[in-house]
């Protein structure tokens, strides 16, 4: 069974997925921010695979 946390964000950055919502295919604000956090966590995760000298080379944020 998959458990659910509660996040809170901004009415103006909610008010900006509104604007874009349906746009970029997504049926709800959660199924966008789900979408966008897991980009970031990939995103993330492969800079962390990086060795660290490859990390600055290419002028990521760990």
């Amino acid at each position: 069974m998959t458990r659910y946390v509660t996040v809170k964000i901004p009415e103006e950055i909610g008010l900006q997925i509104d604007r874009i919502l349906y746009k970029a295919g997504y049926s709800s604000r959660a199924e966008f921010v789900k979408d966008a956090i897991r980009r970031l966590l990939e995103k993330f995760n492969e800079q962390e695979a990086q060795p660290y000298g490859a990390q600055q080379a290419n002028g990521n944020r760990a």
